[in-house]
């Protein structure tokens, strides 16, 4: 029997999710001053206000066996991504059989502008399944920075073992793997099983490693009733059905449209204020040209009063429009946050005194306790020689004294860095090393990664900063990424994009990571729910 192709549970979600990290990265890492397409012919699309809309066809229909999918490719689709209305790339999925194997392959290109400069950010992933639906391994190829990260995961009964390589530098780690857990073939079986009836709902076990390398995330599924919707000015019925993922204690619903031969027309992730969107489409219309968004202004929040320089304390209120603030708002030695009620948070932050710390740099390495925020990692990587070089440079092992030498090494990164542009997409040490170029998350990760060279545990702030201007906006906050240095007993804040030791209290940290692998997506998704819809105010300054 043959089935229509196909069930919106495939591939293509998975460069559509790949699009959402790289998004959410960048604009999670943008600062003030700086931190997820190519080819010819224009084509008119669906953008925002005044634009004009030019109905399309739809692609070919693909019919295939679901039980026996003929040798060779049976499965090549095109998909145009869109952020706030306007496109920023493409993707590409195909289905492969490759005798009782089934491989899935989807590369996506994303270019969005953050001020004036592009940035560009190329992913590739391949799955290898067998015929029905168990899986063999996943190979990504990420492009954000300099130099591409590898990583694949390989399937082994119940362990999976994912190699990671950038560069020379690489890591296995082995992690437990449920036996339910399916890849992308599988996914889109299982949907075939269960089909499109509305009411219809299951969950399963979904691996991923651009979502998390070291463990799968839970899908759930649910379709609902048919619906019209705008496809490129032609409105079209279609299925509505919801997929929410389980992510790092976040819950993310990406929500598709399907047309009666069961083809995913358009696809969203939203929260709320920044929707991503995908479109089914032919090659031609997906490599057309297009209107790059920028997503730096879009994510400003205006305050109330400008923040003299002298602060010593400030107090911020702060309000969630739309929905409630995850339990997880770090409490910091610098930051008290005060739960008013679901939507209200009161958050206290307190400049650090340097004078008064004291602690001698300190046997760190030798507590099991600190590994996290002393080893080396894929993105921090400590056996770069040209880390260690580095490091040799900024004079910092001269001072014995904590403060100090983190004083030293935020100086010294600061000046290293020559090009505060914001064209880099998210770069590694290494990649800061051979390249010292980049905005907030180069600055923060190359001086993580020279701090734990240098004996102080560290790791990295996402949040909000004060801007007293940018481009004719007067007191705004704008995302950003920082380090911290655990010294006396305290996480102390150092920022080396903004050129401060003993920062300013104009920081509100929203979540901390120590950028073990996999960890940054787990900070990534906890704001996704927060981005566009903060409301902020100044209670207090002393």
């Amino acid at each position: 029997m043959l089935f229509k192709m196909k069930v919106f549970l495939n591939v293509r979600l998975i460069s559509f999710l790949q699009a959402t990290v790289v998004c959410l990265r960048k604009r999670v890492s943008c600062v003030y001053l700086l931190r997820g397409l190519f080819h010819s012919a224009l084509f008119f699309f669906i953008l925002h206000l005044g634009s004009i809309v030019v109905a399309r066809d739809l692609p070919p229909l693909s019919t295939y066996d679901i039980h026996q999918p003929p040798q060779g490719i049976f499965v090549d689709e095109w998909m145009e991504i869109f952020l706030m209305g306007k496109k920023i790339g493409y993707s590409h999925t195909s289905y492969r059989r490759e005798g009782d194997s089934i491989k899935t392959r989807c590369d996506s290109i994303l270019r969005m502008l953050r001020g004036t400069d592009q940035v560009t950010i190329e992913t590739t992933q391949s799955t290898t399944e067998t015929l029905d639906g168990e899986p063999i391994d996943v190979e990504n190829k990420t492009l954000m920075g300099t130099i591409p990260l590898h990583t694949r995961s390989v399937v082994n009964r119940d362990t999976l073992t994912v190699y990671t390589r950038q560069g020379e530098y690489e890591t296995t780690q082995t992690y437990p793997f449920s036996k339910d857990t399916r890849l992308l073939w599988g996914m889109t079986l299982l949907g075939m099983k269960h089909g499109l009836a509305p009411g219809t709902c299951y969950s399963i076990p979904f691996y991923s490693p651009d979502i998390s390398p070291n463990e799968p995330a839970m899908a759930k599924i649910q379709v609902f009733d048919k619906e019209l919707i705008d496809y490129y000015g032609t409105k079209v019925e279609c299925v509505r059905a919801v997929m929410e993922l389980e992510v790092g204690g976040t819950t993310l619903a990406i929500t598709s449209w399907l047309d009666t031969d069961s083809r995913t027309l358009k696809t969203v992730f939203s929260n709320g204020s920044f929707p991503l969107e995908t479109f089914l489409t032919t090659e031609l219309y997906a490599k057309s040209e297009y209107e790059k968004p920028e997503i730096f202004n879009a994510s400003l929040i205006p305050i109330t009063k400008g923040i003299k320089e002298s602060a010593k304390k400030v107090v911020f209120e702060i309000k969630l429009r739309d929905g409630s603030f995850a339990k997880n708002i770090p409490q910091t030695d610098f930051q008290t946050v005060e739960i008013i009620d679901e939507q209200m948070l009161r958050v206290t932050v307190k400049r650090a005194n340097h004078d008064k710390l004291r602690e001698k740099i300190h046997a760190y390495k030798e507590l099991p306790e600190w590994a996290e925020y002393l080893q080396s990692n894929i993105t921090l990587n400590l056996e770069d020689i040209r880390l260690r070089a580095l490091l040799e440079k900024s004079g910092a092992l001269s001072h014995e004294r904590t403060s100090r030498r983190a004083a030293k090494l935020r100086e010294f990164v600061s000046d290293y860095i020559k090009n505060n542009g914001l064209n880099v997409g998210f770069a590694t040490s290494s990649e800061v090393c051979e390249k010292p170029e980049g905005d907030c998350t180069e600055h923060a990760v190359l001086l993580a990664a020279l701090g734990r060279l240098a004996g102080i545990p560290s790791r990295v702030v996402s949040g909000l900063v004060y801007v007293p201007n940018y481009n004719a906006m007067d007191h705004v906050m704008g995302y950003h990424l920082w380090t911290q240095f655990y010294m006396d007993g305290k996480w102390v804040d150092f920022d080396s994009a903004l050129k401060q030791s003993e920062c300013q209290p104009t920081r509100i940290a929203l979540a901390v990571s120590s950028l073990k692998d996999g960890a940054s997506n787990d900070i990534t998704f906890s704001l996704w729910k927060l981005i566009g819809k903060i409301e902020i105010s100044i209670r207090s300054i002393d």
